[in-house]
């Protein structure tokens, strides 16, 4: 026989062991199959959060009516009990029965008129914040940096990718799609790699069986190892390179175009020259200037051919200059020219040629033949009847003396080598004697151009 006291740890013990059965039952929700029951949602078909807590709920308000019938049932077959105590605890146990029926079910009623939702739950996505999300559709879920295998994502029906700004602006992305799991381009790089540029409010798609990583496109060079799609590399890109460098692997002699972002905001545009060879002071094969200033108003571009139209895949390049632009106005006092090393020491002995800011285009490149004849000038009276036919322009023959930069400048001395091959080498300091440097291939004397580009 169960007294009051007996009774209370009977009603404990089972609301414990109901709440950890729901406890054991939730945590396994993954690894078991749940009994179909009328009214109840299938929780054997992918459910959501709220199936689960108005299965659960169900299932409480069940168990609940069954232990009160339980209950009544024992306090019934109590009355034939002739203690008189007995038969009173009896008594009491079917009427509590009766009531914790009638209350769990009055409390169902009432829930369900105040507002259905309380018995029937649903689970709204919360509004996007700015960010990239993978989407099917219609819902949103974070997506990362990159992910190494996509056929669990696209499993689930997540077949794209966007980047949400959330109504305002947002820096661009650099999106790379692999057509291999692992963020691996296989043996072909060219090939099997996509670059895209995400802007804000852009889908990309995605497909099961690949990879995708993405990055904050940010100001400086970028090396594309094919052609251009639109303002960027169409496929494998480097990361973004603000200074020179010398390339190396996948890169190095297998550059077919360049990416330049500029960066509107502080007024920063960037220039390149490739290079065949792989020393800065050493003369090689080599690109015109490559990169506009001022900065452009779409912001980035991308180049197959250098400012004379030629391809950069012919370059074969190991190495790049690389340069802010600037405008004449700031670089400096100019570029001056000698017919003799060590120039500004030699007196009258030297003809000169000063190439000041005046010279120089607004934002732009000063280029011999175009801007003007590169001819000496000299102090004294009759120093240039004194040259004549022997010395009179930098370009001449034995007339490359030495060169005073005076202030931010890269000066790039230009020849032919061979029939259609451009060779080049770059200065930005001063330079005392010419003749000790390779800035002409080999045979050859002449200078066919000189570029004087303002940089920081």
């Amino acid at each position: 026989m169960l007294n009051n006291k007996n009774n209370k740890y009977f009603i404990f013990l089972t609301f414990f062991i109901f709440c950890l059965l729901f406890t054991a039952t939730s945590v396994s929700a993954l690894e078991v199959s749940y009994p179909v029951l009328p009214g109840l949602p299938n929780l054997n078909t992918n459910p959501t959060l709220p199936e689960y807590v108005v299965y659960f709920f169900g299932i409480g308000i069940a168990l609940a009516g069954a232990l009160s019938l339980m209950s009544f049932a024992f306090g019934a077959v109590m009355l034939i009990n002739p203690n008189m105590e007995a038969h009173n605890d009896a008594k009491d146990r079917m009427k509590g029965a009766v009531i914790g029926l009638v209350l769990t079910m009055a409390s169902f009623i009432i829930m369900n008129t105040i507002n259905t939702k309380l018995t029937t739950p649903t689970l709204s996505a919360l509004p996007s914040t700015a960010g990239v999300y993978y989407v099917n559709g219609t819902d949103k879920k974070p997506c990362p940096e990159s992910n190494s295998d996509t056929t669990d994502i696209v499993g689930q029906g997540y077949t794209s990718v966007e980047y949400d700004c959330s109504g305002g602006t947002g820096t661009n992305r650099l999106f790379f799609t692999f057509k291999h799991t692992g963020l691996a381009g296989g043996n072909d790089l060219i090939n099997d790699v996509t670059a895209h540029e995400m802007k804000c409010g852009d889908t990309i798609s995605i497909s099961t069986g690949t990879s995708f990583k993405m990055e904050m496109e940010t100001p400086g060079i970028y090396y594309c190892l094919n052609g251009c799609n639109g303002n960027i590399c169409s496929g494998y890109m480097s990361p973004a390179m603000i200074t020179s460098n010398k390339l190396g692997v996948p890169f190095i002699q297998k550059i077919a175009g360049i990416t330049i972002v500029n960066d509107s905001t502080n007024d920063i545009s960037f220039g390149a020259i490739l290079h065949k060879g792989t020393d800065f002071d050493q003369g090689s094969q080599c690109s015109f200037p490559i990169g506009t200033h001022p900065v452009p108003t779409n912001n980035n571009s991308c180049y197959t051919t250098d400012s004379q139209g030629n391809n950069i895949a012919d370059i074969k390049a190991s190495s790049v200059d690389i340069f802010e632009l600037n405008d004449a106005g700031d670089a400096g006092d100019g570029v001056t020219l000698y017919s003799e090393a060590n120039g500004w020491d030699s007196g009258d002995e030297a003809g000169f040629l000063n190439i000041p800011n005046d010279n120089i285009p607004f934002g732009g490149i000063f280029r011999y033949p175009t801007e003007g004849a590169l001819d000496f000038t000299w102090t004294a009276v009759g120093q240039s009847e004194q040259y004549e036919g022997d010395c009179l322009t930098f370009q001449d023959e034995d007339c490359q003396g030495s060169i005073r930069i005076n202030g931010g400048y890269l000066v790039a001395l230009y020849s032919t080598e061979g029939a259609d091959k451009v060779y080049c080498q770059t200065f930005t300091d001063d330079v005392p004697d010419l003749a000790g440097t390779s800035f002409l291939p080999s045979g050859t004397k002449t200078i066919d151009s000189v570029y004087i580009v303002p940089i920081e």
